[in-house]
């Protein structure tokens, strides 16, 4: 009997978010391997575990990146959303949150 499969998302995520998942997981002992790739595989239903492999190569060496930026002491400001630019964004001389009117 094959497992009941949820519903498919159309929701993609950038690569580094991806690297920071498993930057965490690897952090907690976490590794990323063989069986999760036979998920993957088994809940894509088109693509062999080796190619899972095979594409995450790139994302999990930037994983240990990041894990070695974290380590470091390095820290990561969060965007504002309101604005769009990190939270220490300071406008210039003259400039204003405000959109002009036309």
């Amino acid at each position: 009997m094959s497992p009941q499969v949820a519903p498919k998302s159309d929701k993609t995520f950038s690569f580094d978010t991806i690297a920071v998942l498993l930057a965490v997981m690897e952090s907690h002992s976490v590794k990323l391997g063989s069986k999760h790739y036979q998920m993957m595989s088994a809940l894509d239903g088109k693509r062999g575990y080796n190619s899972f492999q095979h594409e995450f190569r790139e994302v999990k060496k930037r994983a240990a990146e990041l894990a070695a930026q974290l380590k470091a002491g390095e820290e990561f400001v969060p965007v504002d959303k309101t604005r769009g630019h990190s939270a220490e964004f300071t406008a210039l001389p003259g400039q204003t949150s405000k959109k002009r009117s036309k």
